[in-house]
């Protein structure tokens, strides 16, 4: 650290997050449970790609997890929800489940072995999967191209 006003802040940030709790003659680090989630492959936030899965866990916050159902990270690759800011390189976690309301971003499979994420939108006669990025077109799945949700 280059100077005492940098500690400060770093200190600030991580009061904020709610990892340290100030006390009168000092700081308390607050020892919360980590959970070790699987990061089972890559996602698409673009085109959509071919579904690999990995063999790794990323260590989350108990009270940063859902309180029921199945949850499990992805790695994205691609520009298509920077918007959401959600960029290149990130891990994303997805609570897993075969539904979704319209709006919800979602994890896709396309044609039973491409997945991409997006907004799901329902729509008369196709689905669309929306970027979050101004320079993207939405992906239009008809009503007779295999698809699934994988989680949201």
């Amino acid at each position: 650290m280059s100077s005492v006003a940098t500690v400060h802040q770093h200190i600030g940030i991580l009061k904020i997050k709610g990892f340290l709790k100030k006390q009168p003659r000092g700081i308390e680090i607050k020892n919360e449970k980590l959970i070790q989630i699987p990061l089972i492959g890559t996602i698409s936030a673009g085109q959509p790609i071919e579904a690999l899965e990995e063999k790794e866990t990323v260590a989350v916050l108990d009270s940063k997890l859902p309180k029921n159902g199945k949850v499990f990270a992805l790695r994205v690759a691609g520009q298509s929800m920077i918007d959401e800011n959600i960029n290149n390189g990130d891990i994303i976690l997805v609570k897993q489940q075969v539904t979704a309301e319209n709006g919800q971003k979602v994890v896709a499979l396309i044609d039973n072995s491409e997945a991409t994420l997006k907004r799901f939108y329902k729509e008369k006669g196709h689905i669309r999967l929306q970027p979050a990025n101004k320079i993207m077109n939405s992906l239009i799945i008809q009503k007779n191209t295999p698809f699934a949700i994988q989680g949201i």
